[in-house]
Parts: structure tokens; C-alpha cells; sequence
């Protein structure tokens, strides 16, 4: 996730231009073979041309995240879009899906939200989240020890509200599998997210537990083999 989500808009008439402009959408795939065409038809039978997706704000080797505005909400948000060339691989497709799907049960104050998962105009795949402005933690801290009892409060605080994330997902069944600085936005106002729930790995749910109160699952399983050599998270840590 970007450390900061801001946009400059024109309170006239929308987004300027230059950052919402159509023609900046990213391109959806060309051709999709016969089982990820499946997939995504499955789970987003229909195109929705109410989001304008701007400018990029970070990049990774899967996707970016980019700015983006809801017509019909008149909202800021950013948007989360797969590069055209991991559309030729299930395994990043399905991956993209159920992160969007796993990160949207997780309704929690220190989670940012999911807004929407989709297709635009040109069939490419995205999911909408909460523009935060913050910076991720390790930035935050660096290597400056808290030096004063405001500091030191101060870090405590966000460091609850880190376990306040991590306990309410354990407890709907989920395991966040790459907790470290980086994937945990410190906003000005002592905002704390845990982000990038995309090598979470989901718990099989106790036969006391109703359904509704566990994280569900309901994309076609991955093949045994596609699952050989995967290794999830960050080996640092």
C-alpha cells in the first residue's frame, strides 16, 4: 500500500483531468484462457464504467495501486489493478480475487476497508479501498528510540491497535502470514491499518462457531500442483 494517498481535485466539477482521466485506465486483458475466464464470470458477471482510475501512486511485480474516483459517490479512493501480464497466470488472477474477497469480511477499525471489487470498461479486474494518508511504520519509527513519555505512549498506542487487527482476524479465522513495518500505515491523527492481507492464510472453522462469524472462502480451490513451490510472505521475516 502507498505510504500516502493524496490527490489535488477541482471542487467544480470532480477530479481535474489530469488525474482522472479515462483514457488512463489500465488495459484489461486481451484474451483470457477458457479457466480464469471462468473465474472472473463467475465472480464479476457484469463491467462497471462509474470508476475513473488515475494516476499510479505504487507499483509491484503483480499490480499497482493507483488513484481513483467514483462517479456515483462523488468518492476518492484508490484502487488496486493487476499488470496486464499477470493476467496470464490463474494463480495471480485467483490471488487477486480473494484477497479483495478475504480483506472486505474483515470489517475492523485498524483494517482499512474494501470498498468495491470489479471489472472496467476494458475487463480488466480492480478492488477499491480507503485512500489513507500516512506513512508505513518502519518510516515512522525509523531508528529513533522514544525518547520522551509522549513518544513512547504514542508508539504503544499504535502497537495495540496492531494486536486489536491481528486478535479480531484470528478470531474470524485468519492469519495475516506478513506482519511486519511495512504493511502498517501510521496516519497524523494516530490512525493504525493493517495492510496487504494477500498471503493471508484462512483457518477451518470450529463446528461452534456460526458461519457468519468465520471468513469464507468460495472461489474454485487451486490445483495441488499449482500450490508446489509457493511461498508466501516476506523471508526476512
Amino acid at each position: 500500500a502507498p505510504a500516502t494517498m493524496a490527490a489535488n481535485h477541482d471542487d467544480s466539477d470532480g477530479p481535474e483531468t489530469s488525474q482522472f482521466n479515462k483514457r488512463a485506465s489500465v488495459k484489461g486483458p486481451a484474451r483470457l484462457d477458457p479457466r480464469t475466464r471462468s473465474l472472473v464470470d463467475n465472480v464479476l458477471p457484469a463491467m462497471m464504467e462509474h470508476l475513473r482510475i488515475g494516476d499510479e501512486l505504487a507499483a509491484g511485480g503483480i499490480g499497482s495501486v493507483r488513484l481513483a474516483f467514483d462517479t456515483a459517490l462523488q468518492r476518492h479512493m484508490v484502487a488496486k489493478v493487476l499488470h496486464d501480464q499477470s493476467y496470464d497466470y490463474y494463480l495471480l488472477v485467483h490471488g487477486f480475487i480473494r484477497e479483495a474477497q478475504v480483506t472486505g469480511q474483515l470489517e475492523h477499525p485498524n483494517i482499512a476497508p474494501i470498498y468495491e471489487l470489479g471489472r472496467d470498461p476494458q475487463g480488466g479486474l480492480f478492488f477499491t479501498m480507503k485512500r489513507i494518508d500516512g506513512r508505513p511504520r518502519y518510516t515512522a519509527i525509523g531508528n529513533r528510540p522514544a525518547r520522551d513519555p509522549e513518544t513512547l505512549h504514542r508508539r504503544l498506542d499504535a502497537f495495540l491497535k496492531i494486536c486489536d487487527a491481528i486478535a479480531f482476524a484470528h478470531s474470524r479465522g485468519v492469519l495475516h502470514c506478513d506482519i511486519k513495518s511495512g504493511n502498517v500505515i501510521l496516519g497524523p491523527y494516530g490512525q493504525v491499518y493493517v495492510m496487504d492481507w494477500g498471503n493471508a492464510k484462512l483457518m477451518p472453522r470450529p463446528s461452534d462457531v456460526h458461519p457468519d462469524l468465520w471468513i469464507r472462502e468460495d472461489l474454485p480451490p487451486l490445483r495441488p500442483d499449482e500450490r508446489i513451490g509457493i511461498v508466501s510472505g516476506t523471508p526476512e521475516y
